[in-house]
């Protein structure tokens, strides 16, 4: 159990390390999430009319909602030419100028492309936050992001992202490293010198959940 414990505090101490510098930060006290899963983007001629319209009810939603950060959570593209779906599914947050992150679920990498290929592309697309924090993690595109007060001057929420594996459900080493999370932020500040407090930062986990 202690070894155990050891290994997801190392792991959110090596997130933590690998955290990747955003300019994520609130906006007049309020910091906005639009989610979108579950899309199954089928990359095909007989599609195109589902994909259109797909692409035009995202633009809408961030065109009234305005949101500070786009989170596509599983199930995304679903087909053979993935690459093609990703290009024009991302293309909308490259136009928007929205950024965007992607955690993988059960049906992202039934393609012909696997999931760290998939996060290989999307490393190369404008907007894009998703990366990995540290490769000894299983899965692709485990990683964090913090979003600043609306001055930038203090650190206000902490966004973690979690591949699925393929699983059902929250996964058990997900819901630990959730639970272990004061305990490690506290002793990040210890080393530090400074004086953190749980409610100095939130944290929010968005897992996938598969259907």
């Amino acid at each position: 159990m202690k070894k155990s414990l050891l290994y997801l505090v190392c792991c959110f101490i090596c997130l933590s390390a690998f955290s990747q510098a955003s300019d994520l930060k609130f906006r007049d006290g309020k910091f906005k999430i639009v989610q979108l899963t579950d899309l199954h983007w089928v990359e095909s001629d007989s599609y195109k009319l589902k994909n259109d319209s797909t692409c035009h009810l995202i633009r809408e939603v961030i065109r009234i909602e305005d949101p500070d950060l786009v989170v596509l959570t599983g199930d995304v593209v679903v087909s053979w030419n993935a690459k093609k779906g990703w290009e024009k599914l991302t293309k909308i947050f490259w136009e928007t100028q929205t950024p965007f992150v992607v955690t993988f679920g059960n049906h992202d990498e039934e393609t012909d492309m696997n999931n760290a290929q998939i996060l290989d592309y999307l490393c190369t697309r404008p907007y894009n936050l998703t990366y990995d924090a540290e490769k000894g993690l299983s899965g692709s595109g485990n990683c964090m992001l913090t979003v600043r007060s609306s001055d930038a001057a203090s650190e206000k929420w902490v966004l973690y992202f979690f591949d699925s594996w393929q699983t059902t459900g929250v996964s058990p080493k997900v819901q630990k490293l959730k639970n272990l999370e004061s305990d490690v932020r506290g002793q990040e500040a210890s080393s530090t010198g400074e004086r953190w407090r749980p409610e100095d930062s939130a944290s929010l986990l968005l897992p996938y959940s598969s259907a």
